[in-house]
C-alpha cells in the first residue's frame, strides 16, 4: 500500500480506488447491516454529495479532502 498524504497535501488525487466506488461500499454497508451504523451513514452523504454535485467520481477516493475544502471555502463566502 502506498502512502497517499503526500498526494493529498498535493491535491493529486490520481485514482486507485475511485470515489465513487468508496460511495458504493458505504451504501453497501449501510443497507446490509441490522442496526444503522450512524458514521457510515454520515459518510455516505458526504461521498454522494462529493460523487453526484461537485464532479469527483473520478478521481481517487482521497479527493473527498479536496470536496471537503471546496464546501468550506464556500460556507466561509457565505459567512461574510
Amino acid at each position: 500500500m502506498r502512502p497517499k498524504g503526500p498526494k493529498m497535501v498535493k491535491n493529486k488525487f490520481i485514482p486507485a480506488f475511485y470515489l465513487r466506488n468508496m460511495l458504493r461500499d458505504l451504501e453497501l454497508v449501510t443497507n446490509t447491516t441490522l442496526s444503522s451504523i450512524a458514521c457510515c451513514n454520515y459518510y455516505s452523504k458526504i461521498y454522494r454529495t462529493a460523487n453526484n454535485n461537485i464532479g469527483f467520481s473520478y478521481d481517487d477516493y482521497t479527493a473527498i479532502l479536496a470536496f471537503l475544502q471546496r464546501i468550506n471555502r464556500m460556507e466561509n463566502k457565505l459567512l461574510k
